[in-house]
């Protein structure tokens, strides 16, 4: 297929506004008249794009469900078809809905924020995404509030040996991955249909904060996974030395994440190199050699104190992937 010619126009100003003409063979093509209204976006690559006005700024899919669709398959494709930012999702079945399908439709409606059902019949049921469109960094931001004061209750609960200060942490894991999906959905949406762009944000920001979205999540599960065995073994006798180094190391890891997103949030690449600096220092083989000693004692105290650790490695790698991406934000402007 032959590359279009590209039509070369010049730049004219009239007054403080600066105008370009679109050719009377496009104006005719694209069914064009005086008063329509277009929109009008930059490009990370320099390059600018017009879109025609839509009558209907709904996105719209239909899925296939085939009568033994398993339930995986069926969240996987709901889950999917949200996050890829459509509005409406229509679900068709050529027999109808088995109890299971229901059960699995009701249950994902619930856990997607905003999304409900709004027509339902054997065979086909309709859902919609009917919430307001959220600003994508407050959001983000709200995110991170929450992995924050979730990682200062496992602190707290590790140090005084309570297991009641961190009840509240596993049900907020839940309230996490809801808002990730939205972020999610919202930065899917602007690169998949920039036609209906709902934010200023730049396409190759939408990437890296997707990038950013993926690690606060990763770094939520390990939050889940230290939380649960912090609860469970709570009774478990650490000796004191190992205790304080685990913990010291706990809030070296958890400041150095904070900072991290701080260096993000505003584009601070000389923060971003400071965490990476120190992120770089932290050292984790001593804690592995108190391990080592501490098999011989209690196996069941080695496994607790075992997956702390390898939690902690997880997030302090997700900690150097966001200041790395905090730099890279910062060279794009």
């Amino acid at each position: 297929m032959m590359k279009p010619m590209p039509y070369r126009r010049k730049l004219q100003r009239i007054g403080e506004t600066f105008y370009i003409s679109i050719p009377k063979k496009l104006v005719e093509q694209l069914q064009l008249d005086q008063l329509n209204e277009v929109d009008v976006f930059s490009q990370a690559d320099g390059s600018i794009t017009v879109y025609q006005e839509t009558e209907n700024s709904y996105l719209e899919t239909t899925l296939s469900i085939n009568v033994d669709e398993s339930k995986e398959a069926l969240r996987r494709k709901i889950i999917g078809t949200y996050v890829d930012g459509y509005d409406i999702i229509r679900l068709k079945s050529r027999d109808k809905f088995s109890d299971l399908q229901r059960d699995t439709i009701r249950n994902e409606t619930k856990n997607l924020f905003g999304l409900e059902a709004v027509e339902m019949a054997s065979n086909s049921i309709t859902l919609q995404c009917l919430t307001e469109v959220l600003p994508i960094k407050k959001t983000i931001q709200s995110i991170q509030d929450m992995l924050c004061s979730m990682l200062s209750e496992i602190h707290s609960s590790f140090e005084e040996k309570n297991p009641k200060i961190i009840e509240s942490t596993l049900y907020s894991i839940s309230d996490v991955r809801r808002l990730s999906l939205v972020v999610h959905r919202l930065l899917r949406r602007q690169i998949l249909f920039p036609s209906k762009r709902t934010s200023e944000m730049k396409t190759i920001y939408c990437v890296d904060f997707l990038r950013v979205i993926d690690k606060m999540m990763e770094i939520s599960e390990e939050i889940k996974r230290i939380a649960k065995v912090v609860s469970i073994n709570n009774e478990l006798s650490v000796p004191q030395n190992i205790q304080e180094a685990f913990l010291q190391s706990y809030l070296k890891v958890k400041n150095s994440y904070e900072i991290s997103f701080q260096a993000l949030m505003s584009k601070d690449v000389p923060m971003a190199n400071n965490v990476l600096d120190e992120v770089a220092k932290m050292n984790f083989d001593n804690l592995w050699k108190q391990l080592i000693e501490v098999i011989r004692i209690s196996p069941s105290t080695f496994f607790y104190l075992n997956t702390i650790l390898d939690s902690l490695q997880h997030i302090h790698a997700c900690t150097l992937n966001i200041a790395e991406i905090a730099i890279d934000l910062a060279e794009y402007d």
